[in-house]
Formats: C-alpha cells, sequence, structure tokens
C-alpha cells in the first residue's frame, strides 16, 4: 500500500490533462505495474488467494480514482460552460459575449480590419408572451438562436444580451457584406418563425466601422 502515490501521480495527471483512452492505458500499466512489483517484493513466495484480493483491491483503488478525478473534471467544465453559456438559447451569455468581443475587437484594431455590430430585437415579444405564453416565447428565442448560430462564422461573436435582445460582431465584415449577411440572416430568421407558425419578424440595427476602434465597451454603447 505505500506504493500507492507512485501510482497514483500518473493517474491524476493523465485524469486532469489527457483524454479518456489515454487514461484508460495508463490506468491499465498502473494496475499491472503495482501487481506486478507486489509479486517482486514478495520474491515470488506469495499465498495466491492474498495475491489475488489485494491486486484485486489495488485495482479497484486506481479505478475509483481515475473514476473520481474524471468526474471531477468534467463537472468543473461544465461549470464553467453554464457560466459562459445562457441558459435558455444556449448560446453565449452576456458577460461571454464582452469577452468575446474584447478579443473580437483586440484582433480587429490590431489587423486594422473592418468590423461590424448587429444588433438583433425580436418585434412585439411582449406580446408573443401575453398571447402563446412564456413557454412558446423561450421555444422562439431558442430557435432564432440556432439560427443566428448556424449563421456565423468561426470568428464572429453571437451573446444573447438579455430580454429578445441579440448581438452579433462581424470582424472582417464591411457595410456591403454586412448588409448583404443581415438580409440573408432576417430571411432564415423569418424562414424558422413560418415553420413554427409564430407571427412575429425581427428589427435589426447595423453599425459598421471601417477600421476596428479599440475600445470595445465603448463601441457596443455607441451603437445602440
Amino acid at each position: 500500500m505505500s506504493f500507492i502515490f507512485f501510482f497514483l501521480i500518473p493517474i491524476i495527471v493523465a485524469s486532469w490533462f489527457a483524454g479518456a483512452l489515454f487514461c484508460f492505458f495508463i490506468t491499465i500499466l498502473a494496475i499491472l505495474s503495482w501487481t506486478i512489483s507486489d509479486y517482486l517484493i514478495a520474491h515470488g513466495n506469495i499465498d495466491v488467494f492474498s495475491f489475488l484480493f489485494n491486486s484485486t483491491v489495488h485495482a479497484l483503488i486506481l479505478a475509483y480514482v481515475t473514476y473520481l478525478l474524471r468526474y471531477i473534471r468534467r463537472l468543473l467544465i461544465r461549470e464553467s460552460q453554464l457560466a459562459r453559456e445562457d441558459s435558455l438559447t444556449k448560446i453565449p451569455n452576456r458577460r461571454s459575449f464582452y469577452e468575446n468581443g474584447e478579443v473580437a475587437f483586440s484582433t480587429g484594431n490590431r489587423q486594422q480590419l473592418p468590423i461590424t455590430i448587429i444588433f438583433i430585437d425580436v418585434d412585439n415579444f411582449k406580446s408573443i408572451n401575453d398571447v402563446y405564453g412564456h413557454k412558446i416565447g423561450d421555444k422562439l428565442l431558442f430557435e432564432a438562436a440556432q439560427v443566428m448560430n448556424e449563421n456565423i462564422r468561426k470568428n464572429d461573436v453571437i451573446g444573447r444580451l438579455g430580454g429578445d435582445e441579440f448581438c452579433l460582431i462581424l470582424l472582417s465584415a464591411d457595410r456591403e457584406h454586412a448588409l448583404m449577411y443581415a438580409i440573408n440572416l432576417r430571411n432564415k430568421l423569418n424562414e424558422r418563425m413560418l415553420k413554427h407558425k409564430w407571427q412575429t419578424t425581427f428589427s435589426m440595427g447595423i453599425v459598421t466601422y471601417a477600421v476596428t476602434p479599440p475600445d470595445f465597451l465603448r463601441a457596443i454603447e455607441d451603437s445602440r
């Protein structure tokens, strides 16, 4: 049992930093190493039943530690995601949007790229909630968010700012490109609404900077 920490160290490292397959391999390797070391220490002079019992206990200990560490790691990753994800729409929340926006603006300003901010609101959303109920209203917001999320590029930024307000940041998008994108996006949003027979439309506010300004927060406030 005194060797336990020697075998736990690689398991702890693998469980926390490596993938599941590599972690499984390291755990099996640790179990075999512990079993062989016990046999060698005893110089082959062992009681078979005791040896098998101890080996099984050791294997269970290492396997359980691996499982526990992987489980804790998954929980922490999930908690981190939830802190940055809007619980209703499953897209980045306001906090995450502002963090990602800072990165996009920093990149755009450093490379002197154009950038576009698009604010999107659901028209008459309060009336939809009043007529159809909050459950339908929530589903509408979710579907709208999915359409937006499906139609952004890797370097674009999306977020739900609150209520029925969303915002997109399109890096390297000049005004002509932004207008074409907005028209296409609104058509897709309207198609999704018609699919569910929801009588609503979307309002968009578009602000384009020929060169990305250095101050993201000020740009957002000035764009409203």
